[in-house]
């Protein structure tokens, strides 16, 4: 009597034994197999399942990737006909020439990339460039992949249900094709491409930043590096080029804006320890794969920090964006900047006090405005609630690009700590929340606030 059910034992511990019935045991018995779970009788103790189909024999690299694509329910077929019909010919296209007059022109910057071994996709790239007074440029240059990837066609959808490049140890799903990934949208060394690039003006000597731009530009990198090969420049002392002293900048405006982070308690993840497998090739036997410990090196660092900085500027960006679209009060602004252009970070005024100034176009006017915001350090609820209490006042004013504000309520801070009792009716009657917006009305011009007209 042939024996057709058998005990199926899933790859993901989690999951119980499933019984089967087949009678391919003896073909299946050492290979991946895929199974269907139909039902669970109430007095068995494993669910019932069917079998589904094979994808290879135990221990096969490509099988064994199938598996882990499986299991984490990875999309890793090809890309449809659909997709491939959204993108541009690699070998005509060309940057338009309206593009050259539409975004900044950074082709003659020396600007480089630094990536690890191997790779293709090289999506960010530096410059570095010397201002005097102790001031440096920097400038982290993202592929414009918003160009090519236009929303909600077939690309779009599928890059969004795909959410990320998966790297294994041999080979990558891509998120987009490769003809974006690895070519068009690839910062490649000698190669004009389309960027989207923030811009910063830093102290030398502390790495403060003194003013930040975002802009979308047209790049051509001077050099694709590994992250050997950078820190080999970096050491050299018979290198003085200028890619090479780029570099050397780089690397010491990153050292500061690390340890700025560690006293400032940021969490250090990244493991020592961490492995790397490497494939080498025989002539005489299949290829062997060493495992080998991974060096990390100071320019390892110097891409994160700048990739963290970019990160944290442009969060900052979106932050103030939607600060400035919609606030607490819900009062349109006649101000409201349709565009940032850039933001300064000017000097302390005093004890625990600084400035800050936004520049913008106004909705209103189309004309390009500036606002100057004044805050304590430490202020809970720091930038976004100022400025949503700028606009909120400057929306009172006939002509708010004109117009100073002085603040009348200096005693902001001492006033929030005041010793008085909140109750749920005000004592004119008015609910509790009513009395609360009043009184953060009142407070709304604790800030010296100024506005002016920067451009006709």
């Amino acid at each position: 009597m042939l024996l057709t059910s058998h005990l199926f034992v899933p790859a993901e511990k989690k999951i119980p034994f499933i019984r089967i019935e087949t009678r391919q045991y003896h073909n299946l018995k050492n290979q991946r197999i895929i199974v269907a779970i139909d039902s669970w009788p109430r007095d068995s103790k494993f669910p019932k399942g069917h079998y589904v189909r094979a994808l290879g024999n135990i221990g096969d690299k490509e099988v064994e990737n199938e598996l882990v694509f499986l299991e984490h329910d990875i999309p890793y077929l090809d890309f449809t006909k659909s997709v491939l019909n959204c993108l541009p010919d690699p070998d005509s296209w060309r940057i338009p020439d309206e593009e050259y007059s539409k975004r900044l022109d950074l082709r003659d910057y020396n600007i480089c990339s630094v990536d690890p071994p191997g790779c293709t996709d090289i999506d960010d790239a530096l410059h570095y460039k010397e201002l005097g007074n102790n001031l440096v440029e920097i400038g982290v240059h993202i592929a414009d992949v918003s160009y090519f990837v236009k929303p909600n066609t077939a690309i779009d959808l599928e890059a969004s249900s795909r959410g990320t490049t998966v790297y294994l140890v041999n080979k990558r799903i891509n998120m987009i094709p490769e003809v974006l990934s690895s070519n068009l949208c690839s910062l490649i060394a000698n190669e004009e491409r389309l960027t989207f690039s923030v811009i910063w003006v830093i102290n030398k000597q502390n790495a403060e930043i003194v003013e930040s731009k975002f802009h979308k530009t047209i790049i051509k990198s001077k050099g694709a590096f590994t992250y050997a090969e950078a820190q080999l420049r970096i050491d050299s002392k018979n290198l003085n080029d200028d890619i090479t002293l780029s570099l050397r900048g780089l690397n010491e405006i990153a050292k500061k804006l690390r340890k700025k982070r560690i006293d400032n308690g940021a969490i250090v993840l990244a493991n020592m320890g961490e492995l790397r497998f490497v494939e080498v090739e025989s002539e005489t036997h299949d290829n062997v794969l060493q495992i080998e410990n991974k060096e990390l090196k100071e320019t390892n660092s110097m891409i994160e920090e700048f990739m963290l900085l970019a990160n944290i500027e442009f969060a900052f960006l979106l932050n103030l964006l939607f600060a400035l679209e919609s606030w607490e009060f819900g009062v349109q602004s006649e101000i409201g900047f349709g565009k940032l252009e850039s933001y300064t970070k000017l000097e302390k005024l005093g004890e625990g006090t600084y400035a800050t100034v936004y520049k913008g176009k106004s909705r209103l006017t189309n004309k390009l405005v500036a606002l100057k915001e004044i805050r304590l350090e430490h202020e809970e609820g720091a930038p976004c609630t100022a400025i949503r209490e700028a606009f909120y006042e400057t929306n009172r004013c006939q002509n708010p690009e004109e117009v100073g504000l002085e603040s009348i309520n200096k005693k902001r801070k001492s006033s929030r700590n005041s010793n008085h009792e909140t109750t749920n009716e005000s004592s004119s009657g008015e609910p509790s929340s009513l009395t609360q917006r009043r009184n953060e009305e009142e407070q709304s011009v604790s800030f010296k606030i100024k506005t002016q007209k920067l451009f006709n």
